[in-house]
């Protein structure tokens, strides 16, 4: 995981000579902040209708038109006014020039709208403060809120933030998601009427957007002056590897040029731990709301482990002074230690059959990791909405969603950390999170007997440096591929179906400490109770001590991982190996056909006419397919043939041993159709 500070784009400027803040016109907003992720502290909750909140403390002295002020109220209707003296609410959003609107007022988008009942997250004001002095932020955001005429339909809502920087500029964003027709007021006003800054004519339309990614947001950026800085440089945005070997580290971000002029050169330094700057001169033409992607030449070199702060400045711009040099430093820190080794990114995605930008997201999900060749590990939780849900939730699906706040579908975590809509999940995503080390290794060994639905697990976790925290080892039973769910989004499988959590939803309890080279074993077993069912929905989710919901034993895979469970932070996981029981059941070959797979993987025939198993692989792949005669071929990830066969019965084995780890895509061809699967080897 990465550690981004905030970037906006500026795509245009604008000016306007009464004010005393003049702003320029941008675009997007970095992955570090997005206005639909609720943050901070709930400063009014639904139902609200034509509100002002009670006064709110600003964590720092913000100057304003001449004024200072240390608080503020925030209205439903999309606007705050500094002090604590701001009187009714108004809705009846007007030009600003009219000199009638809210005193010392900043309007992120001035229209009705009510903390009512719409589609998407339960509405509420919610503020939030990040950054340390003198360059902290405050952000006041406006979640889910609803247009007054919108009330109660659905797709009909909006999200706002105000950012106020404790330099003395603030940021205006807005966000909306399928609605649209609606206009408001956008900028700010001073002490007297004649005070104000207004984009257009104050009745600006709405962006309308369809989905929420940051970079689709509307941002203006206000700076204090007759005129918006020329000069003016962001180095705040520092990216680090969460976890790091002692040895060399790359330091390097994102500059962003926020001033008006175009910027040819700038002068940038770093420090470790207050010691001595490392400057180097950046010479590059950063348009106007540009960025430049910057790496210091000099690395910093670390000799042991521990934590190390970070702060890159921009000191010279152009070959001048930096003209709003307060927010002008970024910091941040990463950890060091002794030893790492590789990580496999858990992906936690919460879906339901009932929900159609679902089917998007999780065809996005889909086709993001069928393009790495590397290894992930991959949970899905079917949730009980929208409408009743989906018949395949459980309860334990639903403690995951209430241990991370999750609140819409389609969602996914990575690592407990990347928290996002699946539909925006991509390979950059997935390589930050892949690219960190690990400080934990996890592994594990499992039976299926598919008679007496038993599972039994040997499971094992290992540090590879000391850490402390508040750990669990987490245990999901997954379906590889279900095919009964068949809901109202038009979706007829789905995959790493979560089916049961062992021992429950907590996991197994790790302490708060994991030592070096210390491995914690675990020998568990689980049964499925009585035989499979179908619930009707959600309301009525699988009682799992008297049924059960599994569609083919032969199709269970384990999923597990390590978790911090104050943090949230995923330390390692990974999918258990399926082996021969033991006990003479799962790995016994059938004596009708003593040439062919175990017994234990002797697949029972899908839906879509195959079954492939086990899948993630290490040494062996059984395929059954329902005729005798096919054709079976595999290709590594960048379509090399590796593997190629003919089938003379219904049923083979593939010996996976000579292939490398990672993603390979093999084709079946049988009665006439060809069907692709991707196969992951371990």
């Amino acid at each position: 995981m990465k550690k981004i500070f905030t970037l906006l784009v500026v795509c245009g400027f604008a000016f306007n000579a009464f004010a005393q803040f003049d702003y320029i016109t941008t675009t997007g907003v970095d992955a570090n902040y997005d206005p639909t992720l609720p943050e901070g502290t709930t400063v009014m909750s639904n139902p609200a209708d034509d509100m002002m909140s009670a006064p709110q403390t600003l964590p720092f002295t913000f100057d304003y038109w001449g004024n200072s002020f240390t608080s503020y109220q925030a209205s439903d209707n999309g606007y705050i006014v500094l002090g604590n003296s701001a009187g009714a609410s108004i809705s009846a959003n007007e030009d600003l020039s009219l000199g009638t609107a809210p005193r010392n007022a900043i309007f992120s988008f001035w229209e009705a709208f009510e903390l009512g009942t719409g589609a998407g997250t339960p509405d509420a004001i919610r503020s939030s403060t990040s950054g340390s002095s003198p360059n902290r932020i405050h952000t006041i955001q406006w979640v889910s809120i609803t247009p007054s005429a919108s009330v109660g339909s659905a797709g009909t809502y909006c999200y706002l933030a105000i950012r106020i920087y404790e330099c003395g500029n603030f940021e205006l964003i807005s966000n909306w998601t399928n609605g649209g027709g609606y206009s408001g007021s956008i900028g700010c006003t001073g002490p007297t009427a004649t005070d104000f800054a207004q984009i257009g004519s104050g009745m600006e339309e709405f962006p309308v957007v369809g989905n929420f990614t940051p970079a689709l947001n509307k941002v203006f950026r206000f700076a204090p002056g007759a005129t918006y800085p020329a000069n003016d440089a962001m180095a705040n945005n520092l990216t680090f590897p969460t976890i790091n070997e002692v040895g060399n580290h790359s330091i390097s971000g994102v500059l962003a040029n926020n001033g008006s002029a175009v910027i040819s050169s700038v002068e940038m330094s770093y420090s470790i731990n207050g010691g001595s700057a490392v400057t180097e001169m950046m010479s590059a033409t950063i348009a106007s709301g540009g960025s430049y992607n910057y790496t210091f030449s000099t690395p910093y070199v670390s000799s042991a482990a521990g934590t190390f702060n970070v702060e890159v400045w921009a000191s010279q711009v152009n070959g001048a002074t930096d003209d709003f040099s307060c927010n002008d430093k970024g910091t941040g820190s990463f950890e060091v230690y002794t030893a790492t080794t590789d990580r496999v990114p858990l992906h936690e995605s919460f879906t339901s059959s009932t929900c159609g930008p679902c089917v998007a997201g999780n065809s996005n999900v889909k086709a993001v990791m069928a393009a790495t060749s590397e290894e992930e590990v991959i949970v899905k939780y079917q949730m009980s909405w929208p409408g009743s849900g989906d018949p395949y939730y459980t309860d334990e699906g639903g403690d995951r969603r209430t241990f991370y706040g999750i609140n819409s579908v389609p969602w996914m975590m990575i690592d407990g950390g990347w928290d996002g809509n699946s539909q925006t999940y991509n390979s950059t995503v997935y390589q930050d999170y892949k690219s960190n080390g690990a400080l934990v290794e996890v592994s594990g060994e499992y039976s299926i007997d598919a008679d007496n639905q038993t599972l039994g697990m040997d499971l094992t976790v290992n540090a590879i440096s000391d850490i402390s925290g508040d750990f669990a080892l987490y245990v999901a039973i997954l379906e590889r591929t279900t095919y009964d769910n068949v809901g109202s989004n038009g979706e007829t499988e789905f995959d790493y179906v979560m089916k049961k959590m062992v021992p429950g939803s907590s996991g197994y309890d790790l302490g708060s400490s994991l030592t070096a080279n210390t491995p914690v074993d675990y020998s568990t077993s689980y049964t499925f109770s009585g035989s499979k069912t179908l619930p009707p929905n959600a309301n009525s989710p699988v009682n799992h001590s008297t049924e059960h919901s599994v569609e083919e034993f032969n199709d269970i895979i384990v999923a597990v991982w390590v978790q911090d469970n104050t943090s949230k932070f995923v330390h390692q996981s990974n999918f258990a190996v399926l082996v021969e029981s033991a006990n003479g059941v799962d790995g016994t070959v059938d004596p009708n056909d003593p040439t062919g797979p175990p017994l234990s993987v002797k697949a029972e025939i899908g839906n879509n006419g195959y079954s492939l198993y086990p899948n993630p692989a290490s040494d062996m792949v059984n395929l059954a397919v329902e005729g005798s005669n096919g054709a079976v071929t595999i290709f590594d990830a960048i379509g090399n043939l590796v593997y190629s066969e003919s089938m003379n019965s219904n049923q083979t084995q593939i010996n996976t041993s000579e292939f490398a780890k990672g993603l390979y895509l093999i084709q079946i061809e049988n009665n006439g159709s060809v069907i692709s699967e991707k196969l992951t080897i371990k």
